[in-house]
């Protein structure tokens, strides 16, 4: 099934920097949303969800993964907090020739 030029929903649940918490976004088609997450520099917990996610409470990562939506799923980890977050994050920003920012996205396996 193509999911191209469906609508999805761009959902960020881990940032480096600062942690506004988890934050959706619905976009036309898949491709609109994985430009709209690779100008997110700071975004490094995120997936993106076939169709339109409009909850009025927090959403829940953990129930959308149960849920079998997920179209890409991407999680960069670094410490949270203290001076290996730090370390972490220079050496991932200064390693751009050996791997690019933000790192190359690859798409999970389905079940």
């Amino acid at each position: 099934m193509n999911h191209s030029r469906k609508p999805v929903t761009l959902v960020v649940y881990e940032w480096i920097d600062n942690q506004p918490g988890t934050l959706a976004w619905v976009f036309p088609t898949f491709g609109a949303a994985v430009r709209a997450v690779r100008a997110l520099r700071n975004a490094v917990g995120w997936l993106i969800v076939a169709g339109v996610k409009r909850e009025r409470s927090a959403i829940d990562v953990d129930d959308v993964r149960k849920s079998g939506a997920i179209l890409l799923e991407r999680l960069c980890f670094a410490p949270r907090s203290g001076e290996g977050r730090r370390e972490a994050i220079a050496q991932t920003r200064s390693s751009t020739t050996a791997s690019p920012w933000p790192p190359p996205m690859h798409a999970l396996p389905t079940a």
